[in-house]
């Protein structure tokens, strides 16, 4: 089995034990003095948080490169119908590979996002997710009348159409079609890793500098919308209500 890398926040969604047991499976976790130090390996960053993780790469970075030619992942649970069970998410994406302050910060959305769509989403299934949220409140946006969903006085999530400038800076290529959608991430470290893992998420040059992304919704799966919706929301939540949240969903 080739070389592992888990990298887990202390205070993820994604509980330690999940951790344990996934290193375990790997082939990690066995006493070195003996055996040797396996090639699987896992890192648990202290003092953390779901979005925490992403201004830990002073930390992070330097495990990655310790062993270079391993198989980074992170760790993502899934539903098998006996609750919930642990399971590696690899990254597929070469762009993202290329990148390790990315992938350090990508945890499971370049490969749980490549899910085939199996229906166009639209502004009435976000409207439908972020109810699911806390405290989400849905207005319309003063000057255009977009729709926006705002937790915490924070729009974290709005309808975004291109401008008559936006196209014009497409030139001669074809801007991407349908509804457009704008989500807000935590830090550009993010917004980054988010692009190198999903070809329905893009950005245009207005929002270069800005930490937002586009979701084009007729090639967005209903899942990968949740996850991105879900990351938007802890990005401009108040953090105790966002620790509440992430407590909620460990339990």
């Amino acid at each position: 089995m080739a070389s592992q890398v888990l990298i887990v926040a202390d205070s993820d969604i994604v509980r330690l034990e999940h951790a344990v047991e996934m290193i375990h499976l790997l082939g990690g976790g066995i006493m070195g003095d003996l055996h040797g130090v396996p090639d699987s390996r896992l890192a648990v960053i202290p003092g953390t948080t779901h979005s925490g993780l992403c201004d830990r790469a002073g930390w992070v970075v330097p495990m990655i490169e310790e062993s270079p030619d391993a198989h980074h992942g992170y760790l993502v649970t899934c539903d098998d119908g006996s609750g919930l069970t642990p399971r590696l998410a690899p990254n597929q994406d070469s762009k993202l590979r290329s990148s390790r302050e990315a992938a350090v910060r990508a945890r499971a959305q370049p490969a749980m996002h490549r899910s085939t769509v199996d229906c166009v989403q639209t502004f009435d299934d976000v409207a439908r997710l972020t109810a699911e949220l806390p405290e989400v409140t849905e207005g319309v946006e003063k000057h255009h009348g977009h729709r926006t969903w705002v937790v915490g006085g924070k729009a974290f999530a709005w309808e975004r159409p291109f401008s008559k400038a936006d196209i014009k800076r497409y030139g001669d290529q074809t801007p991407p079609d349908g509804l457009i959608l704008a989500i807000r991430t935590a830090d550009l470290a993010e917004k980054e890793a988010i692009l190198a893992g999903q070809d329905a998420f893009f950005t245009i040059p207005h929002f270069n500098g800005y930490s937002a992304y586009l979701v084009q919704l007729d090639r967005v799966s209903a899942e990968a919308l949740r996850e991105a919706l879900t990351d938007g929301w802890l990005a401009c939540a108040p953090p105790a209500l966002a620790d509440r949240y992430a407590e909620g969903s460990s339990s």
